[in-house]
């Protein structure tokens, strides 16, 4: 098992329940000086900007205002590679019409095998160091496979 580096003396010995504002202000802090990232808010549909001549910040556009768009599209630019940030949307595309049901259950287990091997080995670099700044936020370990329900048969 890959021990964390998870800076337990800066933990909070309470949890806190982590608001948009909180989340937002993490990752820009940690993000915005070294990739020219900003994460911000307030679109109909989320999407990743890199730079361009009308912008000379990457932008990442989570949903309206839900914390689940803006973590989503954080991992997301976590886990894409550097030619993938030079992409409009990482280079992605998206079927509007969604996924068949064994599309969606076969989506579901490869999930649920990314999220236990990642509560036993290591993230990626970006994604280890948001987390561990949401740990030191929080005060929850999300390496603790208990906090999940894993797919099953």
């Amino acid at each position: 098992m890959v021990i964390f580096p998870i800076p337990k003396p800066f933990i909070s010995k309470h949890k806190v329940q982590l608001s948009l504002e909180d989340l937002t202000l993490i990752f820009n802090d940690l993000f915005s000086s070294k990739y020219n990232i900003r994460l911000e808010g307030g679109a109909n549909e989320p999407i990743y900007l890199p730079t361009s001549s009308d912008c000379k910040t990457n932008r990442l556009i989570f949903r309206s205002n839900y914390i689940s768009s803006a973590l989503h599209e954080v991992a997301h630019w976590c886990l894409a590679g550097d030619k993938r940030r030079k992409m409009i949307d990482y280079g992605y595309w998206y079927n509007k019409d969604g996924r068949s049901n064994i599309e969606q259950k076969i989506f579901e287990e490869s999930i649920s095998d990314q999220a236990h091997s990642w509560c036993i080995e290591s993230l990626p670099n970006r994604a280890l160091l948001f987390v561990n700044a949401l740990v030191c936020y929080t005060g929850i370990n999300p390496f603790d496979s208990s906090l999940y329900q894993f797919f099953s048969e």
